[in-house]
């Protein structure tokens, strides 16, 4: 919605098919939106007369269903352009872990500030990690608070907004990704970061644990700083535990244009067969 609707009226004008993708984390109840009668009805009716409707996630397809949006669901993740996302050549026992953070940097949704005094307390106890965070160029309030909290300056850097080469770049040049978000879909960043071979500590949200296990990284109680600090200090210290070729290689079987293109493949198939 609202992209559907047209969908909607050529299936009834002229009888043609439709399959929709679906991605919008505003479904999700966290993000406590507020549907109009006319929006809701119209989502209804857009779900329903899809051939499928195609979530990216297991968790958004349960929160449609909760909004009694009633169709034919198939889950088919997000893509990954593998030739831009690619793992690059790092040690496997680094001097210093780099960790990178990339999102819009909305602290009501990414909780930055969380992230930013879980680093604080990681740091205490375990120096040899640096940070990253790419994203909005108004950072000016984080890099203060930072400051505020004592966290060093040069183990964290702030670079604004990047192009999204530069993004699957950066991805190249750090050894782990750190989210710690409230609420979340299924987030292209943490796909991203898996086909570049980085292992990821997030919050247990959203579709992400259907992303993350022991293989990949760590999960997280969400605003639990104290526990994100913990598995910033494991992963300094495992992190040569993780295969991350293996990591990359599982990735790119369930993200990249060629995977997520035949399943759309088989499902336009399956719809064009029944004309």
């Amino acid at each position: 919605f609202p992209a559907g609707v047209f969908a909607l009226y050529l299936k009834r004008k002229y009888k043609i098919p439709y399959i929709a993708t679906e991605h919008w984390s505003k479904f999700l109840p966290e993000s406590a939106i507020n549907f109009t009668n006319t929006e809701l009805f119209l989502i209804k009716q857009i779900v329903r007369n899809a051939e499928f409707i195609c979530p990216v996630s297991k968790n958004l397809k349960r929160a449609m269903l909760s909004m009694n949006l009633q169709g034919n669901y198939q889950i088919v993740p997000n893509v990954v352009d593998t030739k831009v996302f690619f793992p690059g050549k790092k040690i496997s026992k680094p001097d210093k872990l780099s960790i990178v953070h990339i999102s819009g940097m909305n602290d009501q949704i990414k909780n930055i500030t969380g992230m930013l005094n879980a680093i604080k307390k990681a740091h205490s106890v375990n120096p040899n990690f640096k940070i990253t965070f790419v994203g909005t160029n108004d950072f000016e309030n984080y890099k203060q608070y930072a400051d505020k909290i004592g966290i060093p300056k040069d183990i964290i850097n702030f670079t604004g907004e990047v192009s999204y080469p530069e993004v699957a770049e950066i991805m190249r040049k750090h050894h782990a990704l750190l989210m710690f978000s409230n609420y979340e879909n299924a987030p292209c960043v943490i796909s991203e970061a898996l086909v570049s071979a980085l292992p990821v500590i997030s919050s247990n949200v959203g579709g992400i644990p259907e992303m993350i296990d022991a293989t990949n990284g760590y999960l997280v109680q969400k605003q639990n700083e104290d526990e994100l600090a913990q598995k910033i200090i494991e992963m300094i210290d495992n992190y040569s535990k993780f295969n991350t070729e293996l990591i990359a290689k599982d990735a790119q079987q369930k993200y990249s244009y060629e995977i997520v293109g035949e399943k759309y493949l088989n499902l336009y198939e399956r719809v064009l067969a029944l004309q």
